[in-house]
């Protein structure tokens, strides 16, 4: 592999750009290490506070980092998300230009929907994308982002970060697969899902409405009350499943943006805490931390309340449950330099057999009775955890209790002063 011309380039963009290509092209490098000493030299040499490469996955439908490395703290992260059919400007700018050069990317149309998501909480002022393709197909976008005062950005790093671009698409191509469309068939599947969920909460709706008619009917017999109110329980629950099969089924974007979990936490608690009842004692640690992630608050809310509320059920004799918020690395091989904050739910009640554990999150599993749940909670719990890019661990003995740990890609904790 060898870098585009570069003879029109400053000195030292030309040899980062060559320093670039030997990183890319050396057999010895993991793709990781190769990301990220690309990073490094691109931050360096144009000096900016974050490089990152993000790769497009779902068909096109999320923007997933690779790799982001913040210069002032020397350490790289990955695993954020960006869904884009929330900002249809800039990614169709991207399509539209190899590079999108923003030298005020809060006021610059083809940027500014990122202002309040994800611009402002980490003070970044100015922007230089730079999309990956190879061939027809969009692969994903170099991001150069300088955090502080505005900036304009000259035509020599215009063409470097096409460049380096063009360098990165031929490392990528090998993760073009992960771009190809889904199939047709699992879309129609999905959408059919969705609908059928749809049509079936309509009849709930109108059985829940009779069957409240009818319990209001002063000569009604207490037998058939009781059979009238049998009936309006079970079209609640069904109510419920609907719902839940409509989430999981459903593709419709989250507004996501730059979060502190534990802000989104203590504002959930007074309804957390009503939830479980006077039996369970809602313990909240975290006030002390401040990390952030890229998730859409309301979506970090339902993980957090579908967790509480399996513990509660875990523990119907009552007893504390635990939320929790930290900092932490990544618990799996290989993840140990990933930022993490991990939010996790603990409680002392009857555990997890272990034949259950390994298929947990999938739909339809549980381990409540039928009359306690849909089987889909934590596997929406699942869904929204993957589409930001995070992991999910489970720790539970027989007897004595679980903790679900939930591991979510972080954020700078506070944008440096000026870079």
């Amino acid at each position: 592999m060898s870098p585009p011309p570069a003879s029109d380039l400053p000195a030292d963009l030309a040899t980062a750009l060559a320093a670039a290509a030997a990183a890319l092209s050396d057999p010895a490098d993991s793709l990781d290490a190769a990301l990220h000493r690309v990073c490094e030299l691109a931050a360096a040499a144009v000096g900016v506070e974050r490089a990152g490469v993000w790769l497009l996955t779902e068909s096109g439908r999320t923007l997933r980092c690779l790799t982001v490395f913040e210069r002032s703290r020397g350490h790289h992260s990955r695993g954020t998300t960006l869904r884009t059919a929330d900002f249809p400007d800039y990614f169709a700018a991207l399509t539209g230009s190899p590079s999108v050069p923003a030298a005020d990317a809060r006021l610059d149309a083809r940027t500014a929907e990122l202002t309040d998501a994800y611009l402002t909480p980490l003070g970044i002022a100015a922007m230089l994308d730079a999309r990956i393709v190879f061939g027809p197909v969009v692969l994903g976008v170099l991001c150069l982002e300088h955090v502080g005062a505005l900036r304009v950005w000259t035509a020599a790093e215009r063409r470097f970060a096409e460049g380096l671009a063009g360098l990165l698409a031929d490392r990528l191509r090998s993760l073009a697969g992960v771009t190809a469309p889904a199939p047709r068939e699992r879309a129609q599947l999905d959408q059919l899902a969705a609908g059928v969920a749809h049509d079936f909460k309509n009849l709930l709706t109108v059985i829940l409405g009779y069957a409240d008619i009818l319990s209001r009917r002063a000569t009604l017999a207490d037998a058939d009350r009781d059979a009238v109110r049998r009936i309006g329980e079970a079209a609640e629950r069904g109510s419920v499943l609907a719902d839940d099969l409509m989430l999981i089924a459903s593709d419709r974007p989250r507004r996501t943006r730059v979060i502190s979990p534990t802000r989104v936490i203590e504002a959930a608690l007074p309804l957390l805490r009503s939830l479980v009842g006077p039996r369970h004692e809602v313990r909240f640690d975290g006030s002390a931390h401040d990390g952030r992630v890229f998730l859409d608050p309301s979506s970090l809310e339902r993980v957090v309340t579908n967790l509480v509320l399996n513990a509660r059920d875990a523990t119907p004799d009552g007893g504390p449950i635990t939320v929790r918020v930290e900092d932490d690395i990544g618990p799996f091989e290989g993840d140990a330099d990933q930022p993490y904050d991990r939010v996790e739910v603990a409680d002392r009640g009857t555990g997890i057999d272990p034949a259950v554990r390994d298929r947990l999150f999938e739909p339809f599993v549980s381990t409540k009775p039928a009359s306690k749940g849909t089987g889909l909670g934590l596997a929406i719990v699942k869904q929204i955890v993957d589409r930001a890019g995070g992991l999910i661990r489970v720790q539970s003995v027989v007897g004595e209790g679980t903790t679900i740990q939930v591991y979510l890609p972080r954020i700078s904790a506070d944008p440096p002063a000026n870079s």
